[in-house]
């Protein structure tokens, strides 16, 4: 949807190579976390999956581009299990992030992903989301 959209997505991880999803994909990773800074894009996605989310949170350069994003007024979407990732930006109330202006929470289940993608797009329109409360807790 959001490439129908003229979106540029851009798939980020670790290393560069590729990674798998729940159900064996392989998808190609256009760019590190290390060499890419979360100000060079609109909005960040955060898939779920225990797994994925576990390794992501024990990255300190994950949670440094997701933290940067969230201080920038960015829009993220946090999928399944990710909502964990938002959790530990140190907001003091664990709720805090996830009910952040601009902050889509969905679950990971085909029926729901149609909306989710409606959210995300209307909250990436308002382009920053200033209203965030405690920014000044968030270490980016």
């Amino acid at each position: 949807m959001l490439e129908e959209g003229r979106a540029r997505c851009t798939l980020l991880a670790d290393r560069i190579g590729s990674v798998a999803t729940a159900q064996g994909q392989q998808l190609a990773v256009d760019e590190t976390l290390c060499s890419s800074a979360s100000v060079l894009f609109d909005a960040v996605i955060v898939p779920g999956g225990a797994s994925s989310v576990d390794a992501l949170a024990a990255n300190g350069t994950a949670v440094h581009f997701v933290a940067e994003a969230f201080k920038h007024g960015k829009t993220i979407c946090v999928i399944g299990d990710a909502v964990r990732l938002l959790e530990s930006l140190g907001l003091g109330d664990p709720q805090a992030a996830v009910s952040a202006p601009g902050v889509i929470v969905g679950r990971n289940d085909p029926p729901s992903r149609p909306q989710l993608a409606q959210d995300f797009v209307a909250a990436l329109a308002r382009h920053r989301h200033w209203g965030r409360q405690q920014l000044d807790r968030v270490a980016a």
